[in-house]
């Protein structure tokens, strides 16, 4: 379910056009809409009759053989009428056939409204078993059911298969406390079976995922499946950066915003994608300074704060730890054997209140859940020696999205001759490698030092600019743009000064060297300040805020501008 946010259908739009983007059909065209009758939707209305829904749902529609289905949108047609069936209502959706990846599939956005305007409840049962269901049974209606020899072809398949497959699901079902027993498959018709879920451990094995144990028992980590979820996902971002780029000799990394270790990554945006196409997660594809093409999830974001083809960025990992809770947890263990209790917690520390031992109870709780502690049915937990470690590392897992500074919203080109303190001023921040975007940069800053030198501008040998003159350029280029504002919308420009008061709307931005501001404007005047990506909700909207040494300190409502 997506939810509509601050910025009406800004995320609504933006998902539609993703869905549609370049290379998704099987000649390389761009995706075309469909709805139930018409296999060319108007995607603009459809957005439009969405403004005041307050959900839609996305639906991810992914046959096993989507390839010998004849007709891919017919298929989809059948399963919505399907679900129109079970939900009792009539329902206002559009849908796009994908032929990008390994798997055809065809992404649905149905409108969170009923026909007759009620708003459109689907239960979680449904949307997690229910759909499958359908899905399953059309499938099987057109194409007939599997021969058992086609079943056992895609399950010899899956055995070597660096990603999470039905056989690992098995496993996971079937272990008891992380341990799997093949004792239990016994007799001539688990046989097949055995041995397929025996090579499937020992690939397991060889991954550092599960280890042999005795009399057919295997120890699966309790890493097995983040881990097989995310190397299928690594897997599936390769090919799908190779297809996009039809270039197999690029070095193509993934940014892990979870490892502390990660380098920070500087370069430019070649592209930018949904890295959960089901939500607002965003990724960006980076072409960057050292040589490498990066595919690096920037997590939630709303469209008019994701930085354009060109823009130059800087990439760095969040940072995370264990949380106060893990520490009292860890005191507690170390006192008592490696055990902690809500009875100990309060005979430890009798001012600690009830609620403040639950919550500790409840993250508990959640890292069993991901096989870090173990409890007892009098609940008692044991926690391991290395438990803080092992929670700062859960922690790290569900960072969303990597650090990003944006060092310039225009592209290197515009930098050479630009009247202007610009990113090629500066000392290189990283090591600039002779490829790629890296070679791109060490050209542009020879070329922009030469500049400077024919406008008698002191430039330092490592391109770098006095505190006074970078002062000055930045002076000079916030004046240009406001002249050149001022031309356009028939109002002054009237330049902020530190400790004055800014009132008016908000109503564009503008792109300079010296980053992104924001227009603010009244009936004869305006002014351009800094702009910050959560100023993008109060876009259309008045703002009031003070002029400081940072930036703009917004008000909380005291006036008419809202909490920024």
């Amino acid at each position: 379910i997506a939810r509509a946010g601050a910025g009406g259908g800004g995320a609504l739009r933006a998902h539609v056009r993703y869905v549609q983007r370049d290379g998704v059909e099987r000649g390389g065209s761009p995706g075309e809409l469909y709805d139930r009758a018409r296999d060319s939707a108007d995607g603009k209305a459809f957005i439009d009759r969405s403004a005041g829904d307050r959900h839609q749902f996305r639906l991810v529609v992914s046959p096993e053989d989507a390839e010998e289905l004849d007709n891919l949108k017919g298929y989809t047609r059948d399963l919505m009428d399907r679900v129109e069936g079970d939900l009792g209502t009539r329902l206002d959706w559009v849908a796009v056939d994908h032929f990008n990846t390994d798997n055809p599939h065809t992404h649905v956005v149905i409108r969170g409204r009923e026909s007759t305007g009620r708003d459109l409840v689907i239960a979680k049962d449904y949307l997690t078993h229910g759909l499958r269901r359908r899905a399953s049974e059309l499938v099987t209606g057109e194409l007939g059911p599997r021969r058992d020899n086609e079943i056992a072809m895609m399950q010899r398949r899956e055995v070597e298969k660096e990603r999470l497959t039905d056989l690992d699901r098995e496993l996971l079902a079937e272990s008891d406390d992380g341990v799997v027993d093949l004792e239990r498959r016994r007799g001539a018709h688990a046989r097949f079976r055995r041995t397929l879920v025996i090579r499937r451990l020992q690939k397991l094995e060889a991954l550092g995922l599960a280890q042999a144990d005795w009399h057919g028992r295997w120890k699966r980590s309790p890493e097995m499946e983040p881990t097989l979820r995310r190397m299928g996902e690594r897997g599936d971002i390769i090919r799908g950066m190779a297809r996009a780029f039809g270039d197999n000799s690029r070095n193509f990394a993934i940014f892990d915003p979870a490892d502390p270790s990660q380098r920070e990554v500087i370069g430019r945006v070649i592209g930018s994608q949904a890295s959960d196409e089901l939500r607002e997660r965003r990724a960006l594809t980076v072409d960057a300074v050292d040589g490498r093409t990066w595919h690096v999830d920037i997590g939630e974001r709303e469209p008019n704060t994701i930085p354009p083809d060109g823009a130059i960025v800087a990439l760095n990992p969040r940072r995370t730890a264990h949380r106060q809770a893990d520490r009292t947890v860890a005191q507690l263990a170390s006192m008592h054997g490696s055990h902690y209790s809500d009875a100990l917690h309060a005979q430890h520390d009798p001012s600690a209140s009830s609620e403040f031992r639950l919550a500790h109870k409840r993250r508990l709780e959640a890292l069993r859940r991901d096989g870090i502690v173990a409890r007892d049915r009098t609940g008692e937990w044991t926690i391991p020696h290395d438990y803080l470690a092992k929670a700062a590392a859960f922690e790290a897992r569900r960072v969303k999205g990597a650090q990003l500074h944006v060092h310039s919203w225009l592209p290197v080109e515009r930098l050479v001759e630009r009247e202007a303190a610009t990113w090629l001023d500066r000392e290189a921040e990283t090591q600039i490698v002779d490829r790629g975007f890296g070679a791109t940069v060490a050209t542009a800053r020879l070329q922009r030092r030469a500049w400077l030198l024919s406008k008698n501008v002191d430039v330092a040998e490592t391109g770098a600019l006095a505190p006074d003159v970078k002062a000055e350029l930045q002076r000079s280029e916030l004046r240009a743009a406001g002249a050149a504002e001022a031309a356009t919308n028939g109002k002054a420009f009237v330049p902020a000064h530190p400790g004055e008061r800014i009132d008016g709307t908000f109503t564009k931005t503008v792109d300079l060297a010296a980053g992104r501001f924001a227009l603010v404007g009244r009936s004869k005047e305006f002014t351009l300040v800094p702009w910050r990506p959560a100023l993008e909700g109060q876009r259309g909207r008045s703002v009031s805020g003070v002029v400081g040494p940072g930036g703009i300190d917004w008000d909380s409502g005291r006036k008419r501008g809202l909490s920024i």
